[in-house]
This record gives C-alpha cells, structure tokens and sequence, in this order.
C-alpha cells in the first residue's frame, strides 16, 4: 500500500508543507493582485462581491496554513503510535476564531504560545484577524457585511505575516 500524496492528505514532511501552502499563497496573492489591478474597471456590485470572496478566500488560506504547517512538522518528527494518534485527532483544517487559533498554538507551550501572543499583540492584529474570520463567518451564514479596499490590505499584510510566522516554527 503506497502513501496517500494528494492534495487531501495531510502532509507527511514540512516540506511537503511548505510547498502546498506556497502554491495556495501564489494563489492567493495573483487573485489579490488581479483584484486590484481592475479595480478602476470593476463595477461597485462585483468590487463589493470581490471584497467577500477574497475574505474569504484569505481566511480559508490561514485555516490551511495552520493545518498543513502542523500537520507536516507533526507527522515528519512522529513516528508509529504517536503518529497515528496525531492523525486521528488533527485530521482536517480547523475553522478558526482568533481564540482558537491562540488555543492552537498554545498547546506546544512556551516559548511559540509566547511568541504567538505577543505576535498577535503587536499593532491592530488581533482585531484584524478578528474583523477577517468574523468576515468568512458571517458570509458563509448568509449575513452580510461591508468592507472597504483599504481593509482588503491590512488583511493581506496580515495573513502575510503569519504566513512567516508559521514557517519560522513549523517549516523552516
């Protein structure tokens, strides 16, 4: 029986890992670039359903980055029972709020449930990883919500950074 390599399986390296989330990143960021580079030709109707779906499509990124990061530094340095223990209970991408992305992180203590805090401490990023998952929720319910193109790069900057502070503990 070979190893299960697709895309739904959860990484078994951290390089495995790496490589899966920077083709979501690519992904991301040419649809973010396309965004704005038509902007100026993008009737106000559809920039408001952009808005949405790159909310949505930058919280779905962080829900990947974490699984796919934690799932490819576990699994590479588990072996055996551990392993399976592992995979039995982290078997998909969690839907995040920013408590339970803290609750995450805080299980392999001090010092990355430190760092983290005082990561997320640092200026507006708790708020702003608030303000984007409450975004994803509330559309994937049916509520509505307004943004503008400003808050659309402070997410973007935002998942950016966590992307490197993910990679710094679980990928590099």
């Amino acid at each position: 029986m070979t190893a299960d390599t697709s895309a739904t399986a959860p990484p078994n390296t951290r390089q495995d890992a790496r490589e899966r989330v920077d083709l979501l990143y690519e992904n991301l960021t040419d649809s973010f670039a396309d965004f704005q580079q038509n902007l100026s030709i993008t009737p106000p109707s559809i920039q408001a359903d952009m808005h949405l779906y790159l909310c949505i499509r930058m919280a779905g990124f962080l829900e990947q980055l974490v699984f796919l990061t934690i799932s490819g530094y576990m699994r590479e340095l588990l072996g055996g029972h551990a392993r399976n223990f592992y995979g039995s209970w982290f078997w998909k991408a969690p839907n995040l709020t920013p408590e339970q992305f803290k609750g995450l992180i805080k299980r392999f203590d001090d010092p990355w449930k430190t760092e983290f805090q005082n990561f997320l401490s640092d200026g507006l990023r708790t708020s702003t990883l608030k303000n984007l998952l409450e975004i994803r929720n509330k559309v994937a319910h049916g509520q509505s919500y307004t943004g503008g193109r400003g808050q659309l790069t402070s997410y973007m900057e935002l998942v950016s950074d966590i992307k490197d502070w993910m990679y710094a503990r679980f990928v590099d």
